[in-house]
């Protein structure tokens, strides 16, 4: 049988403050972001008559302040660029992988759509890979096991 809990979620006036500001900023980028993106890739157009590929872009994909498509492609654009060693090939490597995102042209593994670019979330970038079992016995197979586990840490 469960239990009744009473929760106690109210909030300190610092954390009002601090909650108010983080979404006045975030309304303030998405309100710049709005601006720039071309109509046809809002989700309104993008999707049209498309509810299921619009809900799954929105449950799934998107990050808690992106509205479009546009601003996955974006956010994963910087995301992929940001290996780069000055900034010149940082933007040049970004609008190359915008390029490329744009359109769903080339669509990576759901957990690089989802995290790619996030500093909200810990979450691994690899979608799926093979390993190796080098020799067919227990310990090996162990040992590869012990990898995996150190790998997903």
């Amino acid at each position: 049988m469960a239990e009744a809990m009473e929760l106690d979620l109210s909030l300190s006036s610092s954390d009002v403050q601090s909650l108010k500001n983080k979404i006045e900023d975030s309304q303030k980028v998405e309100k710049d972001l709005n601006n720039k993106i071309p109509l046809k890739y809002t989700i309104e157009s993008y999707y049209t008559n498309d509810t299921l590929g619009s809900d799954v872009l929105k449950q799934k994909y998107l990050a808690p302040w992106e509205k479009h498509p546009y601003e996955l492609w974006k956010r994963q654009a910087v995301a992929l660029a940001s290996v780069e060693k000055n900034k010149k090939m940082r933007k040049e490597w970004e609008t190359k992988f915008f390029n490329i995102l744009e359109d769903f042209k080339f669509v990576p593994g759901g957990r690089i759509m989802h995290g790619a670019g996030r500093e909200d979330i810990t979450t691994t970038l690899n979608n799926c890979y093979v390993v190796a079992v080098r020799n067919d016995s227990i310990k090996s197979i162990y040992e590869t096991i012990i990898n995996e586990a150190l790998t997903y840490k």
